[in-house]
C-alpha cells in the first residue's frame, strides 16, 4: 500500500516525530509514501482569517520542512522512497502566489483537501443553507481541477450536506466525480474518517462514485506515528470500498506524481 496523506506536528493539530512516521511505515510494510502537510497561506490572506491558521505552518516553515521531508528521503532511501508533499485548499486569489512558494521549495504532488472557502469559512455541520453551501463546494473543487495542478483528491466527501434534497446531492456529487475523473484526478477514501466515525466517508457519495468506477485510493491522512499503519482499519477501508464497488487503486498512476 502506497501512503501519501501524512501530516506533521508543524499544522499544530498532528503529534510525534516525522521520523517516527517513516520508521512506523516501513514496520508495516510501507516503501513508498509521503507528507503532506497542510499549505501555508499568505500572510496577507491569514492575518484576517486568523482561525485557519492556527491548524497549519506558516510561509517560513516551508523551507524548513520541505528540507526535513529531504533529509529523510536520504537517510532513508535504502528501505522507502518518501516524497514530499503538501494538502492544500483552492483559494482562487491566493493560488498563483501558493504555487510559486511550493515550487520554488520542489513539492513533487499536491493533495485537494478543500476545507474552507475563498472567505476563509469552515464547511458548517448544521447549515441553514446547506444547498448553497453544496453547490458552492462543488464548483470550487471542479475549479481547482481544472487548474492541472492537483494530484488526487482527498475526502471528496467532506462536504457535510445537511439539507433535504437527495436530487441535488446526487447531481452534485456525480457532476463533482465526472469532473475529477475528466481531470485525472483519483479520489480518496479517508481512513481518518473512517476510524473517527466522521460524516466521511459518505455512503451515499461512494455509491454514485461506485457506479461511476471513479479511480480512488486509501487515504490514511495521519496526524500520528500510530495512525501511519492501521492493518485493521485497512481492512475496513477496503471493505468499505468493496461494498460500495469502487474501482480501487493500490497507489497513484505514477506519471501523476510529477513537480509541481
Amino acid at each position: 500500500m502506497q501512503s501519501l496523506h501524512m501530516h506533521t506536528w508543524r499544522c499544530k493539530h498532528a503529534t510525534g516525530t516525522m521520523e517516527e512516521y517513516v520508521l512506523a511505515a516501513i514496520a508495516g510494510g510501507i516503501t513508498d509514501m509521503g507528507f503532506s502537510d497542510h499549505v501555508p497561506l499568505p500572510d496577507a490572506y491569514v492575518y484576517d482569517k486568523k482561525s485557519i491558521y492556527r491548524v497549519r505552518m506558516n510561509m517560513a516553515e516551508l523551507p524548513v520542512y520541505a528540507a526535513e521531508v529531504r533529509a529523510l528521503a536520504k537517510k532513508h532511501r535504502d528501505a522507502a522512497n518518501i516524497r514530499l508533499g503538501i494538502e492544500m485548499e483552492y483559494v482562487p486569489s491566493q493560488h498563483e502566489e501558493v504555487m510559486r512558494a511550493l515550487r520554488d521549495v520542489g513539492v513533487e504532488y499536491i493533495i485537494l483537501g478543500q476545507h474552507f472557502l475563498e472567505d476563509g469559512a469552515y464547511y458548517p455541520l448544521n447549515s441553514t443553507d446547506s444547498d448553497r453551501w453544496l453547490c458552492l463546494y462543488t464548483d470550487t473543487l471542479l475549479s481547482a481541477a481544472a487548474t492541472g495542478d492537483f494530484t488526487f483528491a482527498a475526502h471528496p466527501d467532506l462536504i457535510h450536506y445537511t439539507g433535504n434534497n437527495r436530487a441535488l446531492y446526487i447531481r452534485e456529487m456525480t457532476q463533482l466525480c465526472a469532473g475529477l475523473m475528466e481531470a485525472g484526478m483519483p479520489l480518496e477514501i479517508n481512513l481518518h474518517g473512517l476510524g473517527d466515525g466522521r460524516n466521511y466517508p459518505d455512503p451515499l457519495f461512494w455509491d454514485i462514485a461506485g457506479e461511476m468506477q471513479a479511480p480512488t485510493v486509501l487515504g490514511v491522512d495521519a496526524h500520528g506515528a500510530d495512525e501511519v499503519w492501521n492493518k485493521e482499519l485497512v481492512e475496513r477501508g477496503r471493505e468499505f470500498a468493496a461494498a460500495h464497488h469502487v474501482n480501487l487503486l493500490d497507489r497513484i498512476p505514477e506519471e501523476r506524481m510529477r513537480k509541481v
